[in-house]
């Protein structure tokens, strides 16, 4: 029997970890008939997922290429891999392709493993990591409110399509239960793949945390970093300059964020309990129809709540906002000289929402309306 196995994601339930994992355990997977990838970088395994999605939308010759090579090596297993199969595994279309184009290649089973994580807690997680990654200065409540974001972990809708498509299989493992060491081994498992991985001395003992359970960053990091996205955007915006650069400017904010100790052991939570308890209402009937359909019985993932903790940035400590303004200001200007994609000068715009016109800081008592980072 041959076996096509598309592991899809989803979204904030640790996708990198268990990549990683699966790369570690290469030589287990083979000595059981898994093929992967050959290519150990991330961008490979995307690479394919979006081929299968691109090319005219047709699966088959991306598909006919990977079974080859699983043929050539004598395995009966390929395992795909990547989060970029999850939007297209939304449209029927598409998962019809896939299953008649399996089978045709000689596929005798195609499997889908999804991890699913209950949607409050995974907003929370998506919107520090698209914050941190300067692509938002959104306030929490109109991210999340967007359509798109929402629909993102609304999984009936999502893998619908799959699940009503003869000849795959759909297998959910639900986020709480992920076992240590990344996550792959319940993926594995999922997917009937009968091995042990064995956890190689050269792993990191990060790699040993479930997926998604890593510290959130804290309040005040989210609201500098929301702040300097701001900043590059009056500047003319930033999604012309090279990634290396705005990576850089990443790592430098989240460096001096952990180096003086902004948050101490505080952690961003966006939700208010009234705005939490709607957005899981609007979830709970959805989350049932997936669940009865995938495990035959309702949905049982809990509801993650912790305590309210966004903030204004000049709530922050004086030292910190000292601190926020210095590093803001040096990578701000780090980046505005780089140039701009087409030439042109970049926007002289003054530095807002830390400091009033003149340059001084108000006292407490002098803050009769604090500027709020991101206020719209």
């Amino acid at each position: 029997m041959t076996c096509l196995v598309v592991h899809a994601g989803a979204r904030a339930t640790g996708w990198s970890a268990v990549q990683r994992r699966l790369v570690a355990a290469r030589t287990d997977l083979a000595a059981v008939g898994v093929q992967m990838e050959p290519d150990d970088v991330v961008a490979a395994w995307h690479r394919s997922a979006r081929a299968m999605q691109t090319t005219g939308d047709d699966p088959e010759p991306t598909l006919k290429r990977l079974m080859n090579e699983t043929n050539a090596a004598g395995r009966d297993t390929l395992l795909l891999s990547s989060p970029l199969f999850l939007s297209a595994l939304s449209s029927s279309s598409w998962t019809d392709r896939l299953a008649r184009v399996a089978a045709k290649l000689g596929f005798d089973r195609i499997v889908v493993v999804v991890v699913v994580r209950e949607q409050i807690g995974a907003l929370n997680q998506i919107y520090c990591e698209r914050v941190l990654a300067l692509e938002t200065a959104a306030p929490f409540g109109a991210f999340v409110g967007q359509a798109r974001i929402r629909d993102s972990v609304d999984y009936n809708a999502l893998l619908g399509p799959a699940l009503a498509t003869a000849g795959l299989e759909v297998v959910a493992v639900p986020w709480s239960q992920l076992d240590d060491g990344g996550g792959a081994q319940a993926v594995l498992d999922a997917a009937g793949i009968d091995v042990s991985l064995t956890v190689p001395p050269d792993v990191d003992s990060a790699e040993s945390k479930i997926p998604g359970q890593e510290r959130l960053p804290g309040p005040v990091h989210v609201a500098a970093s929301r702040l300097l996205v701001k900043r590059l955007t009056a500047r003319g915006g930033h999604a012309d300059l090279d990634p290396r650069t705005l990576a850089a400017a990443v790592a430098r904010v989240r460096r001096r964020a952990e180096q003086r100790d902004w948050d101490g052991d505080a952690t961003y939570w966006g939700w208010t309990p009234a705005l939490a308890e709607a957005a899981a209402e609007r979830y709970a009937a959805s989350n049932d129809a997936f669940a009865r359909a995938v495990w035959g019985s309702a949905w049982t993932e809990p509801v993650q709540t912790m305590p309210f903790r966004d903030l204004q940035l000049l709530d922050a400590e004086p030292k910190a906002i000292a601190d926020i303004v210095d590093i803001l200001g040096r990578v701000s200007a780090q980046v505005e000289r780089v140039p701009r994609r087409g030439g042109g000068a970049r926007p002289a715009v003054p530095w807002t929402g830390l400091t009033p016109p003149g340059g001084r800081r108000q006292s407490p008592g002098q803050r009769r309306r604090p500027p709020q980072v991101g206020a719209e």
